[in-house]
């Protein structure tokens, strides 16, 4: 049954055609294994008409999703009006955050009347001392819950809709990789039913952060 899953996934994957978009913006967390720490402080927006140039050329390619990066995507002030570009033209849309601006209930309302995307959130850990200690952002942890909470409540992601939907992103690390179970739990008592995991790559600051690494088949054990 396990082989048959990863096989589905793995074909599944292999046939997706996804094309990302980067909206140069900066980002309000300074996490220790960012892989876009290097476009980080940029502090600038990616022009609309740029971004509906590369959505038409997406479509154009045959692409069916687009995936939107910031550096933290929630930080440009178009970002409504870009998802709704995407889904003009008829296709799939997902953004990734650190869910921190979704604490805000006022920002969490103005994705309400958007019919259809999917959230990228990334969680750390559901022990505060490590979430913040790989965030470098003292109050994150907190902000991520209450993000969690108006997200669940206010946009109606799966499983009350089949539309929208919020990922939990875990990047699995020395430091959390032991607590993934306990983790998954803790997101599933709050209402997050997809969950992706990653491992850390070498790239970005981890190149900064070494000891994060974790051999990999420490992880593999744990799906085994």
């Amino acid at each position: 049954m396990k082989e048959r899953l990863r096989n589905l996934f793995y074909n599944d994957f292999m046939k997706a055609k996804v094309s990302l978009i980067s909206l140069y913006t900066v980002c309000n967390h300074h996490c220790k294994m960012c892989t876009a720490a290097p476009f980080n402080g940029i502090d600038r927006n990616k022009p609309l008409s740029k971004i509906k140039e590369e959505i038409i050329n997406a479509k154009k390619l045959g692409n069916k999703d687009i995936m939107i990066s910031g550096t933290e995507a929630t930080l440009h002030p178009k970002l409504v009006e870009i998802i709704r570009l995407v889904r003009k033209n008829r296709l799939r849309v997902c953004f990734g955050t650190n869910g921190r601006r979704f604490a805000s209930l006022a920002f969490t309302k103005k994705f309400e009347q958007l019919d259809s995307f999917g959230i990228k959130m990334t969680f750390h850990s559901h022990k505060q001392n490590v979430f913040e200690y790989l965030s470098e952002r003292p109050g994150s942890y907190l902000y991520t819950l209450k993000a969690i909470e108006n997200i669940t409540s206010r946009l109606n992601v799966f499983p009350k809709s089949a539309t929208k939907v919020l990922f939990m992103h875990i990047v699995m690390s020395r430091l959390n990789y032991k607590d993934l179970p306990e983790m998954i739990r803790f997101l599933y008592a709050r209402g997050v039913r997809c969950v992706s995991i990653s491992s850390l790559t070498l790239t970005g600051r981890t190149y900064e952060n070494p000891e994060l690494l974790i051999d990999l088949d420490k992880i593999k054990a744990i799906f085994d």
